[in-house]
């Protein structure tokens, strides 16, 4: 296998980086906004709101609403 070096300059270098720690964070706040939407839903349905009434509170579906509280 052939590697190829490729040379950029430095503020394409910086861009790269900026675009890839973005993109982590990004992954890091999508899992924390999974796992907060879980716990709303949970807690929700815990104090005996329906699923269809915690998903329009929680902006999703019923559907989407049980999954998340099955998945406990």
């Amino acid at each position: 296998m052939i590697e190829e070096a490729i040379r950029l300059p430095a503020d394409l270098r910086a861009a790269i980086r900026r675009s890839r720690r973005t993109r982590k964070r990004a992954e890091r706040e999508h899992e924390n906004a999974q796992e907060q939407t879980r716990a709303a839903a949970e807690a929700l349905v815990d104090e005996g709101v329906s699923l269809r009434d915690a998903g329009e509170l929680l902006g999703l579906s019923h559907q989407r609403v049980q999954q998340l509280v099955q998945a406990r």
